[in-house]
């Protein structure tokens, strides 16, 4: 039998605001010094240059998720995965995106609280049982950079400014376990209750969550990737195989899911579809469909082709406000979130989904 391994993990979270650390099951979070850092590395000062330690020091000012586990070789199914144990690599390594091991910590925080944007997180992966001896073996550790980029602040001197737009506080660590646990029972394999829209939802809303950026690059489908993920999610849920009337359909359900601001959201729901629709038949530019989404969220659309309008409002605030996303996204994000959650609770109760819709009325 091959010896186990110990395995430590760290996940870099860009934009969580954290007065103190917290236990969140296996999960820490806290922030971490540059000698701690150095410590989980098992690496010395000698073999730091100064390039790494600046980076060091760049990390520190970042919470982290830490986790450690033990990793029995002769458990490891796929060749893939025995080899990149083997080459002491990591998924991120072999090309591919993944929160892996930290799947169920971020799936849980973007679902816990309302926020006014995703955790964004970058995966790091340290197995301390090989001592670092060079900086290259540093190095090969440090995956990516924070996703923001520097800005000039008007004095000449380039900052990295803190996204901060998640507050992890006493009351999520109170509600974290008990959400973990239902999602788990709601997405679990092994159910006698249909649960496909319930997983096809939430991996529409971790899709949105991944892509969804800062400060979306005009052309680059940062903002229209959100924007389909999410509404996606939504259809899973509300609506059913083979019925007409999508959108329609879709803003009032939900808007009475919601129960609070129901013509504002059916509104907005009516403007998400449009958009889809615009994207999915490929009529409207990139650029145009990002330029309603991020600059003009709250203008109303002229839609000369069908000789009606897509009235205006104030998308971009509805129940959140941000400061560094787009607001019509997290708008949109926030009413996808808070429909998943509804159908989390039906679901315990023993509800089926068609008998939920059932009692919608819509």
């Amino acid at each position: 039998m091959s010896e186990p391994i110990r395995g430590t993990y760290l996940c870099l979270l860009d934009d969580v605001d954290l007065e103190e650390g917290v236990t969140l099951d296996e999960f820490d979070v806290k922030y971490y010094s540059v000698g701690e850092l150095l410590s989980l590395l098992k690496a010395s000062d000698e073999v730091v240059s100064s390039e790494e330690r600046d980076r060091l020091e760049l990390y520190s000012k970042f919470p982290w998720a830490h986790m450690e586990r033990i990793i029995s070789p002769d458990k490891i199914k796929r060749d893939l995965d025995r080899r990149l144990l083997i080459l002491d690599l990591a998924w991120k390594h072999a090309g591919m995106v993944s929160w892996k091991p930290f799947t169920e910590l971020i799936r849980t925080l973007n679902l816990l609280k309302e926020s006014p944007g995703p955790v964004i997180t970058k995966q790091f992966y340290f197995k301390p049982y090989r001592n670092a001896k060079t900086t290259a073996e540093i190095g090969k550790v440090i995956y990516g950079e924070p996703a923001f980029e520097t800005i000039d602040n008007g004095s000449g001197c380039r900052i990295r400014p803190l996204l901060l737009e998640y507050s992890l506080g006493p009351k999520e660590v109170a509600g974290f376990s008990n959400l973990r646990e239902q999602l788990n029972k709601c997405l679990s394999k092994d159910t006698d209750l249909p649960n496909s829209h319930l997983r096809i939802a939430v991996h529409y809303f971790e899709n949105g969550d991944r892509r969804f950026k800062a400060t979306p690059l005009t052309g680059s489908f940062n903002a229209i990737d959100p924007l389909m993920s999410y509404e996606a999610a939504l259809e899973a849920l509300v609506i059913l195989e083979h019925e007409n009337g999508v959108s329609n359909k879709l803003s009032s359900r939900v808007s009475i899911i919601l129960g609070e601001k129901v013509e504002e959201v059916r509104k907005l729901l009516k403007r998400v579809f449009w958009l889809r629709s615009k994207v999915a038949h490929g009529v409207r530019t990139v650029e145009e469909i990002e330029h309603l989404i991020i600059r003009k969220p709250n203008l109303e659309i002229r839609d000369k082709a069908r000789g009606r309008s897509i009235p205006g409002g104030n998308y971009r605030d509805l129940f959140l406000t941000s400061y560094e996303f787009p607001g019509f996204l997290v708008n949109l994000r926030e009413v996808t979130r808070r429909t998943i959650r509804f159908f989390c609770d039906e679901h315990l109760k023993g509800c089926r989904r068609e008998d939920v819709l059932g009692e919608l009325h819509d």
